[in-house]
């Protein structure tokens, strides 16, 4: 059924070019992947917006720019070492105009005090919002832009927009915001912020267009995900819906301890 049918009735010979399964909710990512062995003509099977292809420049990485290359059939690829690849397992469009997405790392690295289970049920998630050009001096002119909202405990996605007016952010920085929608001074590092209260953040990040809209289907980073899928399977094979759904909630808990335990010590460091 599905993409998996798809392919088997239109046979390799297929001349099908372009899939559009953007919002397509019950299809996966291990499904594209199919899809594009078993036709091997097709040239783009997409998964997100194209405003959100691209190589997001973001305001992270200290003295190196950290880069997060979003690829449009989700896949992604960050210029870091840990949970820097994988890819989008659902996105979201909200009433009020901005997207909320589902983050599954293909290389979740060792993370000391948590839960053995937690490479597989970390999914982290950001709120995102495509944002006009914007015009810049120089023979470079407009810079295609997205704000990103992300939560400052958990790693849920935010549920709804923070409170800041978009040219409050300006590109290339990140601001941050209370509980009570208080938009804190800007030039805050992390820290800082959250021992000022800070519970969001929103960041504007350049996004340069792709050379390649997807990784290559043999590629290191296409390899490195199937790879993690089948693990994953076979991980998840051994527990019920209902036992992995509790695991989840007891991971998402766990994470949401610790950032207030991390808080309350910089707080306290501080003082």
């Amino acid at each position: 059924a599905g993409l998996v049918g798809l392919s088997q009735v239109l046979g390799p010979n297929s001349a099908l070019r372009e899939v559009d399964l953007t919002f397509c909710h019950y299809t996966t990512y291990g499904a594209t992947l199919r899809l594009r062995k078993e036709l091997p003509r097709m040239e783009l099977v997409r998964r997100q917006p194209r405003c959100f292809d691209g190589r997001f420049v973001t305001p992270f990485g200290g003295s190196t720019v950290e880069a997060h290359t979003y690829y449009a059939d989700a896949s992604f690829n960050f210029t870091r070492h840990a949970q820097s690849r994988g890819y989008v397992r659902f996105l979201t469009h909200h009433e009020t105009g901005f997207y909320t997405d589902s983050l599954q790392y293909s290389n979740f690295g060792e993370q000391h005090g948590l839960p053995t289970f937690c490479k597989y049920l970390y999914r982290p998630g950001v709120a995102l919002r495509q944002c006009a050009d914007l015009e810049q001096p120089g023979p470079h002119g407009s810079v295609r832009n997205v704000l990103v909202a992300q939560a400052l405990s958990g790693f849920r996605a935010p549920g709804e927009w923070p409170p800041v007016p978009d040219e409050g952010v300006p590109l290339g920085e990140t601001v941050f915001i209370t509980a009570g929608g208080v938009l804190l001074p800007r030039g805050l590092a992390m820290e800082e912020a959250r021992d000022r209260g800070a519970t969001e953040m929103v960041s504007r990040m350049e996004v340069v267009p792709l050379e390649v809209p997807m990784p290559p289907l043999d590629g290191p980073l296409v390899t490195e995900i199937e790879a993690f899928q089948r693990e994953m399977t076979a991980w998840a094979s051994h527990y019920s819906p209902e036992a992995l759904d509790r695991m989840e909630a007891q991971l998402t808990m766990h994470l949401v301890e610790h950032s207030v335990r991390m808080a309350t010590a910089l707080s306290d460091f501080s003082g």
